[in-house]
């Protein structure tokens, strides 16, 4: 079987095939649900995604998925650190000592406790 088919490989396969890894990958590395379940509701509604990877039909140019989903990984990776990130909650907050002055850390006076029922 010859593994690299001689014809022409043209559509858009490839680019859906690169946002597709670049997607899942993101969400992977980033640690996002919503990306990851994004992309397997794809792969749900779209199921010849991932059968599209391998050569089973003849007509079908697989190289153009596999090189296009390898581009989308690559990506994935290339642009980790840029882009929307998880938010940091309490990152510009200081530690901070509490006021010695406020009235929950004085001591509390012994004429205002309540008698014991």
């Amino acid at each position: 079987m010859d593994v690299c088919q001689e014809s022409y490989h043209i559509g858009a396969s490839g680019v859906v095939y690169g946002l597709w890894s670049f997607v899942l990958i993101s969400g992977f590395l980033r640690r996002r649900t919503d990306l990851v379940v994004l992309s397997f509701l794809l792969v749900f509604f779209y199921g010849s995604l991932f059968w599209g990877l391998f050569p089973i039909f003849p007509d079908v140019s697989f190289e153009a998925h596999v090189s296009g989903m390898l581009a989308g990984v690559m990506c994935a990776i290339y642009y980790l650190r840029q882009g929307p990130q998880k938010p940091k909650y309490f990152e510009d907050e200081l530690d901070e000592p509490d006021d010695p002055e406020a009235p929950w850390n004085q001591p509390a006076d012994d004429k205002e406790v309540p008698p014991a029922v």
